[in-house]
C-alpha cells in the first residue's frame, strides 16, 4: 500500500469496510473494529486519518509497533493482520491495518465479539455469536466435506 492508495481511501469516507482513527491513542476501538471486520467481509483501518478524511499521520516508534503487536495478540482465534506503515508528505506515517474476512468466525478481541453495522462497530448480539459458533464447529466436524476414498456406489447398498 502506498500514499496514493491511502489518499484514495481517505476520500471514500468510512463504510462497512473502512474506518479511520486519528492516532494510536485509539488502539482499543481500532481493534474492536478490526475484530468486527474479521466477523464480516473484512476491511481496512487507517490510523493517522481524521473522521473527515484528512490525512494527519502520526509518529511511529518501536513502542508503537510493540503496542500494535500486543493488540493483535488479543484477537482470538489467532489470525494474520496485515500492517503497513506509509510515510506521508509531512514525514509522519499512516498505519494501515487490513483484515480479510476470517473463516473461523466468530473472532473476539479481548474476550468480546464485535460486529460491523454500516460504519459503526458494536458488540455482537448473542444470537449471531451462537450462530457463528455453530458454523465454525461444522468446519472441523462436517461429514459432508470428508473425502470418500476407496468407496463406490456399490458400498451404499
Amino acid at each position: 500500500m502506498d500514499i496514493n492508495q491511502i489518499t484514495a481511501l481517505s476520500k471514500q469516507g468510512e463504510s462497512p469496510t473502512l474506518e479511520y482513527k486519528t492516532s494510536t491513542t485509539q488502539l482499543k476501538p481500532a481493534f474492536e473494529t478490526l475484530c468486527a471486520f474479521l466477523n464480516k467481509k473484512g476491511g481496512i483501518l487507517l490510523i493517522g486519518v481524521k473522521n473527515n478524511g484528512e490525512i494527519i499521520g502520526q509518529d511511529v516508534t518501536d513502542n508503537t509497533r510493540q503496542d500494535i503487536s500486543r493488540e493483535i495478540k488479543k484477537i482470538e482465534p489467532p489470525i494474520q493482520i496485515e500492517v503497513n506503515y506509509i510515510k506521508t508528505k509531512n514525514g509522519r506515517f499512516v498505519i494501515a491495518l487490513e483484515a480479510t474476512h476470517g473463516h473461523h468466525a466468530p473472532y473476539v478481541y479481548d474476550g468480546r465479539p464485535y460486529d460491523r453495522i454500516e460504519s459503526s462497530t458494536v458488540l455482537m448480539s448473542q444470537h449471531l455469536y451462537e450462530q457463528l459458533i455453530v458454523k465454525r464447529g461444522q468446519l472441523n466436524h462436517s461429514w459432508e466435506i470428508q473425502p470418500a476414498n476407496n468407496f463406490s456406489i456399490d458400498n451404499l447398498a
